[in-house]
């Protein structure tokens, strides 16, 4: 699992996206942006300069597994 920071510039309005959320975002910025090249040390900026989109969580699929089986038994 994934989740994105979704940041409007200096207005402190964020959102957390999932990766099907961050991906249809880039694609309305333009097809020159890649889900793959955001990193937490690299986040993608828009065409505009003023938002910009960064992962700040990603969990191991085992992790993901093991919650839903979790959910299961509970």
């Amino acid at each position: 699992m994934q989740m994105y920071k979704l940041s409007a510039g200096d207005t402190g309005y964020e959102v957390l996206l999932t990766r099907t959320q961050a991906k249809h975002m880039l694609a309305l910025w333009g097809s020159q942006y890649d889900i793959n090249n955001c990193t937490p040390d690299n986040p993608i900026v828009s065409p505009s300069g003023y938002s910009r989109l960064e992962l700040v969580y990603m969990a191991e699929v085992q992790e993901e597994v093991a919650v839903a089986k979790a959910r299961h038994y509970a």
